[in-house]
């Protein structure tokens, strides 16, 4: 009998020792199985973290481009500024739709204006003076009426009648 239960004892052990080393490996399957759902979880945040990086990165290129072709605006107003503090002619330049710039020069104005000496070759720069309103002529003539006109008189009439049918409606005698 103490033999039996020996063997018996051997083979509950052999058991758990069994169901322990299945238990660890189904434990170790699902580590496994957690690790690798990280590391793609991983992989999938630095990809999108490169693409995000990638889209700021252009997005700072477009910026600086923003900025120095505003800088260029500002110091090319701030010459004809100068200029036209100075007395010279100011210039402009304008951006096209390439890189390239063209330089439009502004004309001084010409002609009859305060001092203007009616001499076509000066080239002094002339302020021309503010123009004096003028009132506009009418296309027809005013009309003054002489006396209450007709149709005044159909208006009144068709107000009468409308508030003479109003009462008899609302005091019943027409009805």
């Amino acid at each position: 009998d103490a033999e039996r239960r020996a063997e018996q004892a051997e083979r509950d052990a052999d058991a758990v020792t069994d169901e322990r080393t299945v238990e660890a490996e189904r434990r170790a399957e699902a580590e496994i199985q957690r690790a690798d759902e990280a590391e793609a979880l991983a992989r999938t945040a630095r990809e999108a973290a490169a693409t995000a990086e990638a889209g700021v990165a252009v997005l700072r290129a477009e910026l600086a481009e923003e900025r120095e072709r505003s800088q260029a605006v500002i110091a090319d107003l701030q010459d004809q500024l100068a200029a036209a503090r100075g007395g010279e002619e100011p210039t402009t330049r304008v951006a096209e739709a390439g890189a390239q710039t063209t330089t439009h020069v502004l004309e001084p104005v010409r002609g009859a204006g305060a001092g203007a000496t009616g001499d076509a070759d000066d080239d002094r720069p002339r302020t021309l003076k503010t123009p004096t309103p003028v009132a506009p002529t009418p296309h027809e003539p005013v009309r003054h009426h002489t006396g209450p006109s007709p149709g005044r008189w159909i208006a009144v009439a068709a107000l009468a009648l409308f508030f003479f049918v109003l009462l008899g409606l609302l005091l019943g005698f027409l009805g």
